[in-house]
């Protein structure tokens, strides 16, 4: 083999030269024709590609079209079929099939509203509950204690501040005689309608304070 190409080589070698002379010559010559040839190619091709995606495309969406309306009426049928199902069973659900919780809550509603039944049901709230229930655990013994106490010093009448604490009015000021634990000072409204159910209590709420006072 490397005794063939050898002697390809001495057969050409003059032509070889002659040839690469003549191309580097006529490089600068030629390269502009073979551009304007590339150019033109390209400037026909490109537009008649273009051309045809646009069209493809275009029958694309039509084919797509035409499938999706009998698609989403049919979608938006069942819809409503679904909806108009799940508004009837919620109509329909017996009471017997209510969930337990609410059930419990109902319950206990009616708990607490027995066991407060003075108070009328508007103003019935779990606030107000708490507050009763505080009076009749510990509030009405506690103001009967201060009541009875300040009528053994000549003293008929008291303040209950939002803290608790219980002031008397003296000439030099006020005095702090007692203190009520725990008092519902956002609900002070019940705790008055409580002592003056008593029958032994007025009571007048004036700002921070609650003045009540032993008849």
């Amino acid at each position: 083999m490397s005794g063939k190409w050898k002697c390809f080589v001495k057969k050409y070698q003059n032509f070889c030269i002659v040839s690469g002379i003549a191309g580097f010559l006529l490089a600068p010559f030629l390269w502009p024709f073979f551009l304007a040839i590339l150019v033109n190619t390209l400037s026909l091709t490109v537009p008649v590609l273009l051309v045809y995606l646009l069209v493809c495309q275009l029958k694309k969406k039509q084919k797509e079209e035409k499938k999706e309306p009998p698609t989403e009426c049919g979608e938006g049928e069942e819809r409503k079929k679904t909806v108009t199902k799940k508004v009837q069973e919620k109509k329909e659900t017996p009471i017997h099939q209510k969930p337990k919780q609410e059930i419990k809550k109902a319950v206990e509603m009616k708990k607490k509203e027995e066991t407060i039944p003075d108070l009328p049901k508007k103003q019935l709230n779990e606030a107000d509950i708490a507050a009763k229930n505080w009076y009749l655990r510990e509030g009405r013994e506690r103001f009967l204690h201060i009541s009875k106490k300040l009528e053994a010093e000549g003293i008929s009448s008291f303040s209950v501040g939002k803290d608790g604490l219980c002031t008397i009015r003296t000439e030099k000021g006020f005095r702090r005689v007692a203190a009520v634990r725990d008092f519902p000072a956002d609900r002070r409204i019940v705790i008055k309608t409580e002592l003056e159910k008593e029958g032994g209590y007025s009571v007048k709420i004036s700002g921070r304070y609650m003045w009540v006072t032993r008849r």
